[in-house]
């Protein structure tokens, strides 16, 4: 009997020295993680020193604490050398797998941007879900962006955007959700709801937002008159309108037929690519290079005057490093009254009404500031026509029938792209597929996927272009006996 209330004394305090080093272990990780934060960012005792934060991390990370993980993994990320990407994405996933919500959320951005994992929005939607069961406020407003802007395979959608925004008390959701209530985004619209959100919310950007809303409507005067256009644009003028006699006939694409004066207006839309917010004059004069394959092109917009190469693919331009600066509809950072955007191709259309040659252009363009592609754009134009006083003749239900584009089979993500490519497209029925890779001299070629009698719906390949030279490619998609081609820029 003393044999066993001996033994059982022993157990019972060798259980209390493991839980007490246990204690010790996590209470020294969260000393460890706190000191590594100070000499991170560095405070007036000492300067800032990321090896010895390092230092601090190293036996945390190895025991597998999460938090310990989730800022070794953001150091990886964060540097300069694109060899330790993948190290700190796999930290990062570990201290996710382990129920920490940050690293959940993060997890959702590095599939977002591709950045140590291939790119892939249905695992960075999935995760931002699983961060939202887990507490995370971010990952809710992250799920509402991107189906605010319908990034990647994400189909854009307003109304599920908002779903996800309503979710979130994360001060960004709260600024879009109250973007979404001024224009009735996926909502019915709610100007004064709006103002009153913006009004209580934390976010800089909001407070910058409702000052600018609240001017004299005579500083903005311009941005009403826009939106009076788009109002008018899609309820009272509607194609089905038009008799045959003054409809628009397409017209076969060619390319010569493209040179000349044009004049227009370039016209940026919403994110869902139906209501025209802002239109400025445009100017773009073409010159067909049959014998180099190029187009000379210039152009000006909102002022501003540019010229260059384009080369021709199909029935689209690809522009050579064609920058643009175009004013932002409504200001919510002062740093930023302009958007910088890169022009990267324009998708052309051809038609014509009453003998005079229109020519429409779907413009991809792409945001260097957000890392991301920009609104809907188009250009709007006719070939140097112009009334007695020198002013586009280009009448709003002109805007509107021309405005009606046709998407590209082949939809790529981003463009430019540095590292990581996704290449989408839809199948009406089941066919064979061959999606290949080729430079335009033809001495790189790759085949990304051949794939026999796919399955009709939409679908989409990851291409790793790192080992790429800078330059431009072609993609191409073969299917059905007809073959699809688009050009991508290599950064």
């Amino acid at each position: 009997m003393k044999r066993k209330l001996v033994l059982g004394l022993l157990v019972g305090l060798l259980c209390n020295v493991l839980a007490t080093d246990a204690q010790e272990v996590e209470l020294d990780c969260r000393f460890r993680f706190d000191e590594a934060i100070i000499y991170l960012k560095g405070n007036e005792f000492f300067a800032r020193d990321s090896l010895r934060a390092v230092d601090y991390l190293k036996p945390c990370v190895e025991a597998g604490d999460s938090n310990s993980q989730l800022l070794m993994g953001r150091l990886y990320l964060n540097g300069n050398n694109p060899d330790n990407y993948k190290k700190g994405f796999r930290l990062v996933k570990e201290a996710a797998k382990q129920g920490n919500e940050k690293a959940a959320c993060d997890m959702g951005i590095l599939y977002k941007y591709g950045k140590g994992c291939k790119l892939n929005f249905d695992k960075s939607r999935r995760w931002f879900r699983k961060a939202l069961k887990l507490g995370s406020d971010k990952a809710a407003y992250s799920l509402g962006y991107l189906y605010y802007k319908g990034l990647g395979t994400i189909a854009q959608d307003y109304s599920e955007a908002v779903k996800w925004f309503q979710k979130s008390e994360y001060p960004m959701a709260v600024h879009w959700l109250a973007q979404c209530y001024y224009f009735g985004y996926g909502v019915p619209k709610d100007k004064s709801l709006a103002l009153q959100m913006l009004q209580d919310n934390k976010a800089k950007n909001s407070k910058i937002l409702l000052n600018y809303l609240q001017t004299d409507e005579a500083q903005h005067q311009d941005v009403q008159a826009n939106m009076k256009m788009a109002d008018t644009l899609h309820t009272t003028l509607q194609p089905a309108t038009y008799d045959e006699e003054n409809s628009f006939q397409k017209i076969p694409f060619e390319v010569r037929k493209l040179n000349g004066k044009w004049t227009g207006y370039l016209v940026q839309f919403d994110w869902s690519g139906t209501q025209i917010v802002q239109t400025i004059p445009f100017g773009l004069q073409l010159e067909h290079k049959a014998e180099e394959a190029t187009v000379l092109y210039r152009w000006i917009a909102d002022g501003v005057k540019s010229k260059g190469v384009a080369m021709y693919e199909s029935d689209a331009l690809y522009f050579e490093d064609l920058r643009l600066s175009l004013p932002r509809v409504f200001i919510d950072n002062e740093n930023q009254r302009h958007l910088d955007y890169q022009i990267v191709s324009g998708t052309f259309e051809l038609k014509k009404r009453n003998g005079v040659l229109y020519a429409s252009a779907a413009l991809e363009s792409f945001v260097p500031d957000w890392r991301e592609p920009g609104a809907p754009m188009s250009l709007l134009l006719v070939k140097d026509k112009k009334d007695a006083e020198g002013k586009v003749v280009l009448s709003e239900e002109a805007l509107l029938a021309l405005a009606a584009q046709k998407q590209n089979f082949i939809q790529l993500y981003p463009n430019p792209f540095k590292e990581q490519l996704l290449i989408a497209y839809t199948l009406e029925k089941q066919d064979d597929v061959q999606v290949q890779i080729t430079s335009l001299d033809g001495l790189f070629s790759k085949q990304i996927a051949r794939i026999p009698s796919q399955k009709a719906g939409d679908h989409f390949h990851h291409f790793d272009g790192t080992a790429l030279q800078k330059g431009t490619y072609v993609v191409r998609i073969s299917t059905g006996g007809a073959q699809y081609t688009k050009l991508i820029v290599k950064n």
